[in-house]
């Protein structure tokens, strides 16, 4: 575990309303896109004043803190009174995958509804020491856990903000349905050879660069899972470690993402979301001249039975001309302006094609390959 200093020197106290905190410690879905109180086991401080698992989830209510060197916490550690039977303490054991819950507060780069440069610089999981009496300065948590960052800035393609799950802060699959109250969800690991005792756990986020907030929580570690799920039994909750998420890294349709190929009469899937199946499709160039190409995307035998369908094309950048045949474009303007276009098969001739032909004219600041072009069926 490493010393936390050369984190600690950028720190300075600045109080921005609507920012962020830890609202479960421990829950049973990794990667969830929609809160749900039962499938929380474990809560922060004062989370039943703060973060009733009763109330609106995300709800600011003063909740979120910027921590300084001699206050690593919002409220002062004091076991008895900040956890209640509704609000419980955290047990983890050795080596369990923890996730935790915390809502978005608009602080997503989706394309979709924000834009790509709203930051993520830093997001860190502290640990005190065993059994430690009270709360201690910030320098002397140690960090156990790096969650890395999500995806921003100039130099990410926009698709790439479409896609989850995501490192970092901006983990939340349904982001676009509510950016303010949206549920985000992270995940850590716990040291394989940690002692039981009572811990102190600290989410360190880092927003804009040298913006910190914080969200602090006790945990007490058991030897084993099965001490672990015996002691949930007792205060009534689900035992069992975090099961991932069904749904697609993709939500929503904005774009495909990269995906495996996936040959035209194979019926995997590469993902579900909503009720929605997605595939993807090979792209391919059969002539290629000096800034375009002509080529073919290829369809499965399979579409021919489904009732609701389409092919979603999203390409690297937006600069360029995209015509179809064999096909119809469904697509706005909002769509071709990130490089997105929507394609359906209204007239039953272009069922008998196994293909959709194309032609792209691309701008010279942007260049690309057939493999660089993502396709995908989306099917209900």
């Amino acid at each position: 575990m490493k010393n936390i200093v050369v984190l600690l020197a950028c720190v300075f106290v600045v109080k921005v309303a609507g920012h962020s905190w830890v609202s479960c410690t421990d829950y049973t879905e990794k990667n969830g896109a929609t809160w749900d109180q039962a499938k929380c086991r474990g809560f922060p401080r004062s989370a039943e004043r703060f973060a009733n698992r009763q109330g609106v989830f995300g709800v600011d209510t003063g909740y979120d803190f910027t921590p300084s060197e001699n206050q690593a916490c919002k409220t002062a550690r004091d076991d008895v009174t900040q956890y209640s039977t509704s609000h419980p303490m955290a047990v983890y054991y050795p080596g369990q995958e923890v996730v935790f819950v915390h809502p978005t507060k608009n602080h997503v780069a989706d394309i979709r509804c924000t834009n790509k440069f709203i930051p993520d610089r830093a997001n860190k999981i502290l640990m005190g020491a065993r059994n430690a009496p009270g709360d201690v300065s910030l320098s002397q948590f140690r960090e156990v856990a790096d969650l890395g960052v999500s995806p921003h800035g100039n130099g990410v393609p926009d698709r790439v903000t479409t896609q989850y799950p995501k490192p970092g802060y901006q983990n939340a699959p349904r982001f676009c349905e509510n950016t303010d109250k949206a549920m985000a969800t992270g995940a850590f690991t716990l040291p394989g050879g940690l002692r039981p005792g009572r811990y102190t756990f600290v989410w360190l986020w880092e927003f804009n660069e040298g913006q910190f907030y914080s969200s602090c929580w006790e945990a007490d570690v058991v030897a084993t899972r099965a001490e672990r799920d015996n002691r949930l039994t007792q205060q009534g909750s689900n035992t069992g470690d975090a099961s991932s998420n069904p749904e697609p890294s993709n939500p929503g349709s904005a774009s495909s993402g990269p995906t495996s190929e996936v040959s035209p009469d194979d019926s995997g899937e590469t993902g579900m979301n909503m009720g929605e199946e997605r595939r993807s499709l090979t792209v391919q160039y059969t002539q290629e001249w000096p800034g375009g190409a002509q080529g073919r995307i290829r369809l499965p035998n399979s579409r021919r039975t489904l009732s609701n369908w389409r092919v979603e094309v999203q390409f690297p950048c937006p600069e360029l001309d995209f015509n179809v045949w064999n096909a119809e474009s469904d697509s706005s303007s909002g769509m071709m302006s990130h490089g997105l276009y929507v394609l359906r098969q209204s007239e039953g001739w272009m069922l008998n094609k196994d293909h959709i032909g194309f032609t792209v004219h691309r701008a010279p600041s942007c260049d690309f390959e057939a493999n660089d072009i993502d396709a995908t069926l989306v099917s209900m």
